[in-house]
């Protein structure tokens, strides 16, 4: 091949699995045995990374399986997983915020946090979690009502009883089903 190519530096910042999938190729295409693969990843990292470094204790014969072991104990899938599972939970509209906007989000945070689903299974955990994260309680509980399960739906009829593209016998139905005022619904959980 002639042309050498250089990893990029990781700091620990973009997913570990991503990062070793391009060194382990540019290590293949410039023919790296395992201690020059070792050697070069380990000169890669910078911040937080090259901390791990510091807990090694005999640098001179570092394997690469153990250095990329160590990584992934640190930067690996299960934090990363965690995180990403976590802002997913927890994701909630905020002020101002578009219906479109906020199903956008949680679509993006649901490949993240759940890469191994089906799209079925996703989208209905998408479903789930865009209506419990809606700030409108009106908008919330009508989805709740329906039954609303898909991601895309859930968008399309939220967009739909937002605009005001309700019924006002609606708001009567709502009322004498739930008890409560219909305008105080709206904004609370």
């Amino acid at each position: 091949m002639g042309v050498k190519l250089k990893p990029d530096i990781y700091e620990g910042n973009v997913p570990l699995r991503e990062y070793l999938a391009q060194f382990n190729l540019i290590a293949r295409a410039n023919r790296w045995e395992d201690d020059t693969r070792t050697a070069i990843l380990a000169s890669c990292l910078r911040g937080r990374a090259r901390a791990i470094l510091e807990n090694i204790k005999n640098l001179e014969n570092l394997q690469f399986e153990e250095l990329k072991s160590k990584l992934e104990m640190r930067f690996g899938e299960t934090q990363t997983l965690q995180s990403y599972y976590s802002q997913f939970t927890n994701r909630r509209q905020k002020f101002g915020e578009s219906i479109a906007s906020l199903g956008s989000d949680i679509e993006r945070l649901s490949q993240s946090a759940y890469p191994e689903c089906s799209d079925t299974v996703r989208d209905k955990i998408m479903g789930a979690q865009f209506i419990s994260a809606l700030f409108d309680g009106f908008v919330k509980r009508t989805l709740q009502i329906e039954g609303v399960t898909s991601l895309r739906v859930a968008i399309e009829r939220a967009k739909s009883v937002n605009s005001g593209a309700i019924l006002p016998e609606f708001k009567k139905r709502w009322e004498l089903l739930d008890g409560s005022n219909f305008f105080y619904g709206i904004g609370h959980k």
